[in-house]
């Protein structure tokens, strides 16, 4: 402000006239500055490391999300193969109309409209994979012990009981992905322009468009997401550490405390026990964990270049593809039968004709 200052004293003007000039633009800037300052909200959460209960699954949760990273990162890479035949599986549709699917597709996959779904998708596959057996227990155990009281036999009971639970994992499922799929924008698209893709191109299309918005959705979202959750683990390490510490050590005291029942002692026992382990696996996803996240950036990079590339492909080839109308107008026109000349009637002559050529 004091360079300012100088210079415009060097212009000519005084210091009395400059400086109500800055205080009115410092009142302009001032609502912009202290809005930017409101927009800044506060955290809502705390950290979990100090809690015991996340300590003892810290080791596992940095090998979940290394396995996910390798995981979505090998799905994307085989689904790209598919995906780059597309353009060979369309017939007579309109190239522009397929080229906005695959854009809609694309840009659905890294919409937060999107994402959120996505992420909602996989916490409830999560669910369904892990407590996979406790669920399909209480389903089959539900709808068997109502078939028993309509005095159903036991081994009906039991069939009808594990059907549910197939039945319903199966809904669920699939219920999932029609969420998933009324989340792409594409999908919306492609209905309303079916005659223009071609009815029989629909189902191709919706397919293909829900896998590319899932590659979008992993190249430029998910694996940049697990990166910074397990970048964020790696941060807690100490922390959780103490948590360890401190949970060792109050287990180490409960157990010199006179007078303990034997169940008592077997219980902390049974918790010091485990303490340990937590640090022992911990100290060995700890050493996978710092390879793999430096590794992970160039890997979200290089996907999403290779995905990058394999999109504008798609469009190239689609550009090449001869669009519906062209087809149709290419099509050799054949021209109709001809038609068999017919020999003329013959003229009879008329009564006067023949009485004049009389002689």
């Amino acid at each position: 402000m004091l360079a300012n200052i100088d210079a415009c004293t060097e212009l000519g003007e005084t210091p009395t006239m400059i400086v109500p000039r800055m205080i009115r633009v410092l009142c302009l800037i001032a609502p912009a500055l202290s809005l930017m300052a409101c927009n800044k909200q506060p955290a809502l959460t705390t950290p979990s490391s100090d809690q015991s209960a996340f300590a003892a699954d810290y080791p596992q949760r940095l090998s979940e999300v290394r396995t996910a990273f390798t995981e979505d990162e090998a799905r994307a890479r085989t689904s790209f193969a598919t995906l780059r035949a597309l353009p060979s599986t369309l017939h007579d549709t309109n190239v522009p109309s397929t080229q906005e699917v695959v854009r809609q597709a694309d840009a659905a996959g890294r919409s937060q409209y999107y994402v959120e779904e996505a992420l909602s998708h996989e916490e409830m596959a999560r669910l369904f994979t892990e407590d996979r057996g406790a669920l399909r227990r209480r389903i089959a155990g539900s709808v068997a012990f109502t078939a028993k009281e309509k005095e159903l036999p036991k081994e009906q009971a039991d069939e009808l009981g594990n059907s549910a639970a197939a039945a319903t994992e199966r809904a669920v499922d699939r219920q999932l992905d029609r969420r998933l799929h009324a989340r792409n924008e594409a999908t919306h698209y492609i209905a309303a322009h079916r005659d223009a893709l071609g009815e029989r191109n629909v189902p191709t299309l919706e397919q293909q468009s829900d896998a590319i918005a899932r590659a979008s959705f992993v190249a430029h979202v998910r694996l940049e997401l697990h990166r910074r959750e397990l970048e964020r683990l790696l941060n807690e390490e100490s922390k959780v550490r103490a948590t360890l510490d401190r949970t060792e050590a109050d287990a180490s005291r409960a157990l010199g405390e006179p007078g303990l029942s034997k169940a008592r002692k077997a219980d902390i026992e049974l918790r010091l026990a485990a303490t340990r382990a937590t640090r022992t696996a911990m100290d060995k996803e700890l050493v996978a964990a710092r390879l793999a996240v430096d590794d992970m950036e160039a890997k979200t990079k290089a996907l999403k270049a290779d995905y990058d590339t394999l999109v504008a492909t798609l469009l190239q080839d689609l550009e090449r593809k001869p669009t519906a109308t062209a087809s149709v107008a290419a099509k050799p026109v054949t021209a109709p039968p001809a038609v068999k000349a017919m020999a003329p009637a013959p003229v009879t002559p008329t009564e006067a004709e023949t009485a004049a050529a009389v002689p």
